[in-house]
């Protein structure tokens, strides 16, 4: 006899959802029960939506204050980054490139190559730093 079916046997044949129903007061019939969310589920849920909404105005502010600045290249860039995030994070579509999203302005960003028509210099000191 096993602890969580209580005392009676179960009917051969009888599958486990048969047997948590025949038996309410096991802990078995509880463990697969869904609860009603407590009050930080609620608060959280209620709050969801309007932090994102703050955020996104932020972003969008600061992608103004950069094209106001004359940085329309760094505003195209930061608008198209936090656009993508949005996108991946916020969209059940876009779940599958939760891992992937950061790495590929990670890789954007580092890939600077030399070209392989510029000359080294000779001399180590004369050298310039290419970050």
């Amino acid at each position: 006899m096993n602890a969580t079916t209580a005392s009676t046997p179960a009917p051969s044949g009888a599958l486990s959802s048969s047997r948590a129903a025949a038996l309410p007061g096991s802990p078995l019939s509880e463990a697969y029960t869904r609860q009603a969310p407590g009050a930080l589920d609620r608060i959280t849920q209620a709050l969801y939506w309007p932090t994102m909404a703050v955020i996104a105005l932020a972003a969008l502010y600061l992608v103004f204050m950069l094209y106001a600045a004359g940085l329309t290249s760094w505003a195209l860039g930061v608008l198209l980054l936090f656009g993508t995030g949005f996108a991946v994070y916020l969209s059940k579509a876009g779940f599958a490139y939760r891992y992937l999203f950061p790495a590929w302005p990670g890789c954007c960003c580092s890939s600077r190559s030399r070209s392989p028509t510029r000359r080294r210099s000779a001399s180590p000191t004369t050298r310039r730093p290419t970050c």
